[in-house]
């Protein structure tokens, strides 16, 4: 503790802090420590719900229950197959800057407490630099599966 207190007050000599003693937050990141059951919940709450605000995403009409897409399962031969390309028209300078700042903002999410979104965020990412209008339909799915299950905890 004296050496807690020496460190606060060294540091607050040149800087305006704020300390929290029972280490229930870090970087935006709440920590719920159970210390007679060994473990600690990992979440951020209301940060979804601030992002799809920050996008203005609507609530989905039905319940998204799949962040992407995935490609068709193909068995046999057909298995080796080319996908189709997208023919869907390109988007514009805006929307591939809306693109990446969706994936930007919710890969911070994604490392820090939803282990359920990497593969989405790491396909719409895969295809952004030549982005269409499928690829925004996509991000759209995703941002209703965020919509959907807005508080992941670990």
């Amino acid at each position: 503790k004296e050496n807690l207190d020496h460190l606060l007050n060294a540091v607050r000599k040149h800087y305006e802090i704020s300390v929290d003693e029972e280490g229930s937050l870090y970087c935006g990141i709440t920590l719920k420590w159970n210390y007679e059951a060994g473990y600690v919940d990992i979440s951020m709450p209301g940060y979804v719900q601030k992002q799809l605000t920050k996008y203005n995403h609507p609530a989905p009409s039905k319940p998204q229950h799949c962040p992407y897409e995935p490609s068709p399962i193909k068995y046999g031969s057909a298995s080796q197959d080319v996908l189709p390309q997208d023919d869907s028209p390109p988007l514009d300078k805006d929307g591939i800057k809306y693109l990446q700042q969706v994936i930007g903002s919710f890969l911070y999410y994604c490392r820090a407490t939803d282990t359920t979104i990497p593969h989405a965020l790491s396909e719409l990412a895969s295809e952004q630099s030549h982005a269409t209008e499928n690829t925004l339909k996509k991000c759209k799915q995703f941002l209703d599966y965020m919509a959907t299950h807005p508080d992941a905890t670990i």
